[in-house]
């Protein structure tokens, strides 16, 4: 069994959420409905302390017994969020396009969309401003972590310069050309965590 199947309820550190402000989630727990009801209690506990929701898919049919089973509790998740990470064939799984505006439209509460695919580039809507993001140029030896690259550079974004920057379309860009800058150098080594990039490297690739 994998880790997040052990999550429980009762494990979720309430301090930790009151000093927070952005939850970062997946949909691996929702396979487990242990795992499942914590991820319910970390939505209500994000509310009470007004957290911003970040959903990186992250989809994954291998853990599901019945893999068509994990849409209804995927897309009912994706109700609860503010912004929202996928690759381009999550997108066309769950609801047969990768237009980041068709998602924004089916989810109105959603502040931003994000849809990678890879050497194609990211797709994205922040805001009211919808555009693509170019991937970088670069020697891939390993796909794995690049994903997790883009959210963690794409949160450490948002805290470091507001969300109220989103609404600025030239800062909506570099905080995404930023992202596809991490998603860019996780693929270069191989392993999901030590290919995670530094900040000083991420800032050399794009200037």
């Amino acid at each position: 069994a994998y880790a997040d199947a052990h999550w429980l309820p009762g494990d979720l550190p309430r301090d930790l959420f009151a000093t927070a402000e952005v939850l970062v989630l997946g949909t691996l727990a929702l396979a487990s409905p242990t795992a499942a009801a914590a991820i319910g209690q970390s939505l209500e506990l994000a509310d009470e302390f007004y957290l911003k929701i970040v959903l990186d898919m992250n989809w994954r049919p291998v853990f599901w017994p019945q893999p068509d089973q994990a849409r209804s509790p995927i897309l009912d998740l994706m109700e609860r969020v503010d912004f929202l990470k996928l690759s381009r064939e999550e997108a066309e799984w769950l609801l047969g396009s990768a237009e980041p505006a068709l998602w924004r439209d089916r989810f109105d509460q959603l502040e931003g969309v994000l849809i990678t695919d890879g050497a194609a580039g990211c797709r994205y809507c922040l805001g009211d401003h919808c555009d693509h993001m170019p991937a970088f140029a670069i020697a891939v030896k390993e796909p794995t972590g690049a994903g997790d690259a883009f959210t963690a550079a794409f949160v450490a974004q948002v805290l470091d310069r507001g969300l109220a920057a989103l609404a600025n379309p030239k800062t909506a860009r570099e905080v995404v050309r930023f992202a596809s800058a991490a998603g860019a150098l996780a693929t270069t080594q191989h392993g999901a965590i030590a290919a995670l990039p530094t900040r000083s490297a991420i800032d050399q690739l794009i200037t």
